[in-house]
């Protein structure tokens, strides 16, 4: 998927840099542009079907947790 996106990227600019030296619209290179848009399309389904990793996400609310809360240690004074 993202050698697909990689690729796609560089029809892209492919597509922007003749426009800028022809003096062309860069809609008329739309079928340039075409890949981007289907790779995006497929990654949006994909994240939709599977699902992010749930350790990962479930590993940095745990992060964030520990960031936030950090442990009380019983030898330390408490500030009032």
């Amino acid at each position: 998927l993202s050698g697909w996106g990689i690729g796609a990227i560089v029809l892209m600019a492919t597509a922007a840099v003749l426009a800028l030296f022809n003096d062309a619209a860069v809609t008329g290179y739309a079928p340039l542009a075409f890949p981007i848009f289907l790779q995006e399309m497929v990654l949006a389904v994909w994240l939709i079907a599977r699902g992010f990793s749930p350790s990962s996400v479930r590993a940095d609310e745990l992060a964030a947790t520990e960031l936030a809360i950090p442990a009380l240690d019983d030898h330390a004074p408490v500030a009032a």
